[in-house]
């Protein structure tokens, strides 16, 4: 175990309350978002699918509500109005929700969640809708590990923020993990630790976790 490893899960224990991502987080199902936007366009051609690609990997963590209309505005040149968008984000959910159910979770995450819940105080922050990750986590069995979800259209660097505001509440005692610049951005801005879960070794962020063994 290297020392920014090492220091991450120490910090990530020692914390009181734990800011979770789902996707790339709990789930490995970062990619399978990722590819569901680029097969929305299949109809458009490559040229237009790895626009989309490339796109999304530089908009750093936006929801799908933000992220469509961009997508068919800016690179095929089409405004969604409020019908058609809706129509484009249950295909989207249609193609990425029993896949982000059944693709496995990150390694040590469940053994975590369930020998830490009663002593430590977990959220979820996504940009997944609310209610969608709300099917999600039930599905998955994971809802009494925590005290709240927030999905779209919450903002995450909001849902933070309403925390700290709480009595009792020290930022220096809460943790953010998550997997994208836009969860970095929500913790920083408030103050609070950021833990990137990856393998990036790129040395973009202070603290790391490639996994929850540990």
């Amino acid at each position: 175990m290297t020392d920014i490893i090492r220091k991450s899960a120490e910090i990530l224990t020692d914390a009181r309350i734990v800011f979770w991502d789902f996707d790339g987080v709990i789930k490995d199902s970062a990619d399978l978002k990722v590819q569901a936007y680029v097969d929305m366009f299949v109809g458009h051609g490559p040229l237009i699918q790895n626009k989309i690609y490339r796109r999304y990997k530089a908009e750093g963590g936006k929801s799908r509500f933000q992220l469509i209309p961009m997508f068919y505005q800016d690179i095929v040149g089409v405004f969604l109005d409020d019908e058609q968008l809706n129509i484009k984000l249950k295909l989207y959910s249609d193609m990425v929700v029993n896949n982000i159910i059944e693709c496995p979770f990150i390694p040590g995450v469940v053994d975590y969640l369930k020998n830490n819940y009663e002593r430590q105080r977990f959220v979820i922050v996504t940009n997944t809708p609310q209610f969608e990750i709300e099917m999600i986590v039930k599905k998955l069995k994971l809802d009494m590990y925590f005290e709240a979800i927030f999905g779209a259209p919450k903002i995450k660097e909001d849902v933070v923020r309403g925390f700290l505001d709480q009595p009792g509440v020290d930022k220096k005692n809460c943790v953010f993990i998550g997997d994208s610049k836009g969860d970095f951005v929500a913790a920083r801005n408030n103050g609070v630790t950021f833990i990137y879960r990856g393998n990036d070794r790129s040395g973009c962020y202070k603290h790391r976790l490639r996994h929850f063994q540990f």
